[in-house]
């Protein structure tokens, strides 16, 4: 079981010294990010081990708008050898924003290989998913590649890059790819809180729009429990 809850802040944005296209006024925003979840995983053979997982995420941006998204996903792991391993989410992502009457259904799901070194891991993921971000909110293809290390007992550091391509059901024509690369610091707090500080390098380009770049920095509290 977890949940979280963070702010983020546009701190820099370079696009500013040119026209913000209509894309920009819905991704641009100050919000507020929060979230719960629950999982259980039961191992099925000496190396298999298969769960299910169920999530609700929302997003109010400081324009006012609110979204939500709702992730059932099955799980599987399973150990390719003494430090590497593999893992795999499929299902759907109900999402709704302020344009939808209903809850909109998205087949989504990930792969992920991770590789177990002394000091951290490295790992590699294809990912599609849904992200919510008010009127903006957008459903997410992309490839993960990253880094993290744990130093000491209750500080871990990573590094991640991303390759990703974005559609928006409000208007294909905000549709974007784009690369992002980023760090993050997490200390762990008592009573199961973690305290994250992270910070993402974005550029962006829509069309034949010229590419546009962005700081953010994102604040997060979030609690997690772990029952065996």
């Amino acid at each position: 079981m977890h949940a979280s809850v963070s702010y983020n802040k546009v701190l820099f944005d370079a696009s500013k010294e040119q026209s913000l296209t209509e894309v920009d006024k819905l991704l641009l925003q100050d919000g507020s990010i929060y979230g719960a979840g629950v999982s259980m995983n039961r191992l099925v053979t000496k190396v298999d081990s298969i769960g299910v997982s169920l999530n609700y995420g929302g997003n109010l941006t400081s324009s006012g708008d609110r979204a939500s998204t709702y992730t059932l996903h099955g799980t599987w792991s399973r150990p390719l050898g003494p430090k590497l391993s593999v893992t795999g989410a499929a299902g759907v992502d109900g999402y709704q924003t302020p344009q939808t009457t209903s809850i909109v259904l998205v087949p989504t799901g990930s792969v992920t290989l991770t590789r177990s070194t002394r000091r951290g891991a490295f790992y590699a993921q294809v990912d599609k998913g849904v992200e919510v971000q008010g009127t903006g909110t957008h459903i997410s293809t992309s490839f993960n590649p990253g880094w993290a290390m744990a130093i000491g007992r209750h500080l871990s550091v990573s590094l991640n890059g991303r390759v990703v391509h974005n559609t928006f059901p409000i208007d294909t024509r905000f549709n974007y790819s784009g690369l992002l690369a980023g760090g993050s610091l997490a200390y762990a707090l008592p009573a199961n809180l973690f305290a994250v500080v992270t910070h993402t390098y974005w550029q962006r380009q829509t069309g034949d729009a010229p590419a546009v770049k962005t700081n953010n920095t994102t604040i997060t509290l979030s609690y997690g429990k772990t029952w065996r």
